[in-house]
Formats: C-alpha cells, structure tokens, sequence
C-alpha cells in the first residue's frame, strides 16, 4: 500500500498516529503536492509492485475533491482497474456532500475500484469528547453522516473507537 497522508484534521484524537507537528500543515514537517505529482511519484517509486493507493491522514474529507481528482487521474492513466484506491474518513465534516456536485457524488460512489473506511469515535458523548479531546460530541453527525454514505451507494467499511474515560456503567 502506498499511503498519501493529509496533515490536516479537524479531530485531536489523543491515539493519532500522525504526529502533532505534521497535523498543522507546518511547512517544515510537510510539502504540498498536486495529485499528478503523488501519481508520477507512485508510479515511479511503487508501481505496479504495490497496488493500493490510500488517502489517510489527517482527514482526506477536508479536501474531498482530492479523493475525486485521484479517481479521475487513475483513469486518465489507464490505472483504474489496475490500483485499488482507499480514503481514510472520521465523518466529521459534510464538505463532501455540500461542496462537490451530485454527479461528481455519484462518480465517486460508483468508481469500481474504490473504499472508503470510516471511524466512530466513541460509543457515547462522553467517550467521543474523551477520544477527540473536544468539549463537544459529534458522534450523532456521525451516524448521520455514515447514513448519507450508505444512501448514496458508496463501499464502506467502518470501525468503532471503544476507549472511555472510566468504566462506570460500561455495561
């Protein structure tokens, strides 16, 4: 798997593996790349040796359209059948739904070769805004979020984060 990480999210989640310097997008720990520069790169260095692609952060649905562009120039390389394409999503934020067209909506959600793995981060407000170190829970955006995902056809794989602040009343 080659792996494009965005260094930017809208969660603090305490067990992220990216660390804090890079979530910021602090030009001394990160480098902007357009998508036909992290394609040339890939196919230099990892193709067709490795055949995923995921978009992982961060959180890739800050840019949505960058998951669609990807889609879009797998294609134009003759790469879309060939490279599985994955995204990375914490179902914080509605932009792909409220900034891309339907059509390109529906593009994305019928493109063959692509996943979309998803995180619910806490079983309850309380374990949410443990998790995020937020003051507020989403976690109802959340379920909403991966409803809209789930009406809309896309392929989608979700796990759940089940760390809480205490055992009391876990049951």
């Amino acid at each position: 798997v080659q792996v494009f990480q965005i260094s930017k999210c809208n969660l603090n989640c305490w067990w992220c593996f990216l660390p804090d310097e890079y979530r910021g997008c602090n030009p001394n720990h990160t480098k902007w790349f357009s998508v036909d520069e992290l394609l040339d790169l890939f196919i230099r260095d990892a193709y067709p040796r490795v055949k995923m692609i995921d978009l992982s952060g961060g959180n890739p649905e800050l840019v949505p359209e960058l998951t669609l562009q990807f889609m879009s120039k797998l294609e134009k390389y003759d790469l879309s059948e060939k490279i599985y394409l994955w995204s990375d999503d914490v179902l914080s934020t509605d932009f792909l739904f409220t900034k891309l067209s339907d059509s390109q909506i529906q593009y994305m959600a019928d493109y063959k070769n692509y996943g979309k793995v998803a995180c619910f981060k806490g079983i309850d407000d309380e374990s949410f805004c443990f998790n995020t170190c937020s003051q507020k829970s989403i976690l109802d955006s959340q379920l909403d979020m991966a409803t809209q995902y789930i009406r809309t056809g896309f392929d989608l794989y979700f796990y759940i984060a089940l760390t809480v602040p205490n055992m009391k009343n876990l049951k």
